[in-house]
């Protein structure tokens, strides 16, 4: 390579030449190292002090900022250098160029956290800078939360676990603010329906986790039993419903219709004039429901004919029997003398029906269609009183149509307020034989054989029963010297068959029977 002109000088810090010449290679001193510089071919015509200088500053740094793109914060920064920027760093972190170039550029850096960060950069001839910035980057991660249930105390309770990389700032339960630390927190928030829950946890971001759960109280729902009747010609749909443990009923539905049903269960009749498929809904207090569909065709021909019904009269020792004859195409499914309900055989028959007292007895008889046959009788019975039995209060003495009999080995007594008879030696006055009255001394029952009667009464309790009727005491039968004693307001009731009254005068303190058959 030739130079056409010598050059004058070379400098540390500028070649100076004149002339023309048309490359020159020339080696500077940079702090770091050597170049060697290619210049083309130029024409100076004058010496040229500081043509080429030496590049020692950093690159300028001449702004930052923070955009927002794709829920990502990016750190943006601008700078610009003769000699190129050869990288820049925001926390040791690489940025990448976006926009312009090495010698004038914007670069970016993805941020994940707040905070104040260094950015530092270099250019091609090893200049470095820095200078800092505060970054802040929105959070967009939302709460943690879980949901579940929990009982207490027969109490029902949403279980609410929450927490957030920042400050959690509000609860909601279906609208409804609850207490909750910032920092996060677990809280029980009391519930007394079934059904799904609505809990909302937001942050100090504005982040909001939301989660549904549904609550299940006392998976017992209520009882529910549907069907129906055809009844003084109509239909009619039985409809049974009682809730479960403690639990009350709050709606009865019949296809969406409300229907009033009492809260701790009962038996409703709903009519229905239309044919087709009815759906029986029941729920309680605590929303659970029980459902039951049913079909009813209001057209199915049903049976209008009447039961027959014949009634005569017997009398007896103790005074008469009804002679009840029923018959019916069908089937009987109900006989009633006097409002008393009375058996009788699905297909009909005769029943004799004892009666001790002069009157009117109305007989009715129904079929299963809901026919319905009614008939009274009148009963004439000659009572005549046959004896007259006396106790006296804690006295062995008795006596019998006003003759002094053998005393008792135990007396009329006074326990709990009440006053008691002895059962045995009362039996015996009204003429019932010892061999008829016997003790089971494994049950503590006494069984007294009373014409067609059979009388039961069980020690310590207030049941006795005389043939198949159950009778309920006003007080139970007690033991006193091995014996049962009865209160005196039940022996009439134990020997009803013998037309016995019962009076106390409470003057004399004592207990007068009256035997009229």
């Amino acid at each position: 390579m030739k130079l056409n002109k010598r050059v004058a000088s070379v400098l540390a810090t500028s070649i100076v030449f004149t002339g023309q010449l048309s490359c020159l290679y020339a080696k500077t001193y940079s702090p770091t190292n050597y170049a060697v510089l290619a210049l083309a071919s130029v024409e100076v015509t004058s010496t040229t002090p500081g043509a080429i200088g030496v590049d020692k500053a950093a690159p300028q740094f001449n702004s930052a900022w923070t955009e927002e793109k794709d829920g990502k914060t990016y750190l943006m920064i601008s700078l610009n250098d003769p000699s190129g920027v050869n990288y820049v760093q925001v926390g040791g972190k690489y940025a990448t160029l976006v926009s312009g170039d090495a010698v004038s550029g914007t670069y970016k850096c993805e941020m994940t956290s707040s905070g104040t960060y260094t950015i530092s950069f270099q250019d091609k001839l090893g200049n470095f800078g820095s200078t800092s910035y505060k970054v802040t980057v929105k959070d967009k991660t939302s709460p943690t939360v879980d949901v579940w249930q929990t009982t207490k105390n027969s109490k029902y309770y949403l279980v609410i676990r929450a927490s957030d990389n920042g400050k959690i700032t509000k609860v909601t339960v279906d609208g409804t603010r609850i207490t909750f630390n910032e920092s996060g927190d677990t809280r029980e928030y009391e519930v007394t329906k079934a059904g799904e829950y609505t809990v909302v946890v937001t942050d100090d971001a504005g982040n909001e986790t939301t989660k549904n759960y549904k609550v299940s109280i006392n998976a017992n729902k209520p009882t529910l039993k549907v069907s129906k009747e055809y009844k003084d010609k109509k239909w009619y749909l039985i409809i049974k419903g009682e809730p479960t443990n403690s639990n009350k009923l709050s709606t009865l539905t019949v296809n969406s219709t409300k229907v009033t049903i009492a809260s701790r269960g009962e038996e409703v009749t709903y009519e229905v004039s239309k044919s087709g498929t009815y759906k029986v809904v029941l729920q309680d207090d605590l929303n659970m429901e029980s459902t039951e569909s049913i079909y009813v065709d209001v057209n199915e021909i049903i049976d209008k004919e009447k039961p027959t019904l014949v009634l005569s009269q017997s009398k007896t020792a103790n005074g008469a029997v009804i002679i009840i004859t029923a018959k019916d195409n069908n089937q009987i499914t109900e006989l009633v003398v006097n409002g008393k309900v009375v058996s009788i055989a699905a297909g009909g028959g005769t029943v004799n029906y004892p009666v001790i007292q002069t009157g009117n007895y109305l007989v009715s008889v129904k079929d299963r269609a809901g026919n319905k046959e009614e008939k009274s009788i009148y009963i004439a019975i000659e009572n005549k009183v046959q004896q007259v039995v006396k106790f006296k209060l804690n006295d062995r003495n008795w006596t019998k149509n006003g003759a002094l009999q053998s005393p008792m080995d135990t007396p009329p007594a006074v326990i709990g307020q009440r006053t008691y008879l002895p059962l045995r030696q009362t039996a015996y006055a009204l003429g019932i034989n010892e061999n008829q009255i016997t003790w089971d001394s494994k049950n503590k029952e006494a069984t007294i054989i009373d014409g067609s009667d059979v009388i039961k009464v069980k020690l310590n309790s207030n049941i006795m029963t005389v043939g198949s009727q159950t009778i309920l005491m006003d007080g139970t039968a007690v033991s006193q010297n091995n014996r049962i004693l009865l209160p005196v307001s039940q022996i009439a009731k134990a020997f009803k068959s013998k037309g016995v009254t019962v009076d106390w005068d409470n003057n004399k303190k004592e207990a007068t029977i009256t035997r009229t058959n």
